[in-house]
């Protein structure tokens, strides 16, 4: 993990080590317990109370058209289950546009883009399950239609700041990698 020479500006040193560290517990990550206790690890630093991660299958368009295998911390089950039965990837906004964009992307910033109908209606049963704001991020494995996605809520990722944008982009490849 290198750090850009404006990192100093957002991320403390105590920052820093917290992600190295975990970049480091990534490289190791064998099980779904052990990425898990990598969400942990991350999560005194880094402001959330709920994440999941999973495993794709993409459409040719580069929306979700399967989830595969997942990884909850903390996450709402019913949200989960509800998610899968009612297949809500064909009207999640991040969802149609995760794996066409580079980066994490923050709720709040597609929720002023996404008005739609569906979208509405997503957020509105998100928010029933205590998902109001958060970012998600999805890297694809080359040459493949699978990717990993990666969601993270809190109440505290309502306005993300440039800390916790920044460290959002640093964390994700390795989590992607630790995934894998």
């Amino acid at each position: 993990m290198s750090f850009p020479k404006d990192a100093g500006k957002h991320l403390s040193k105590s920052d820093a080590m917290s992600l190295l560290s975990v970049a480091d517990d990534c490289l190791r990550t064998s099980s779904p317990k052990d990425f898990a206790e990598i969400l942990h690890q991350l999560s005194p630093v880094f402001p959330f109370e709920f994440a999941n991660t999973c495993l794709v299958i993409l459409h040719d368009d580069l929306s979700v058209e399967k989830l595969v295998q997942q990884v909850p911390y903390n996450f709402p089950v019913a949200w989960s289950k509800l998610y899968r039965a009612k297949n809500l990837a064909s009207i999640d906004p991040i969802a149609r546009l995760l794996f066409r964009h580079r980066g994490p992307i923050f709720w709040s910033d597609i929720r002023l883009e996404c008005q739609d109908s569906d979208s509405r209606r997503f957020y509105k049963l998100a928010a029933d399950h205590s998902l109001h704001d958060g970012f998600s991020f999805g890297v694809r494995y080359p040459g493949s239609n699978r990717a990993s996605l990666f969601t993270i809520s809190g109440r505290r990722l309502m306005a993300p700041g440039p800390r916790e944008r920044q460290m959002a982009a640093y964390v994700m490849p390795h989590l992607h990698a630790a995934l894998g």
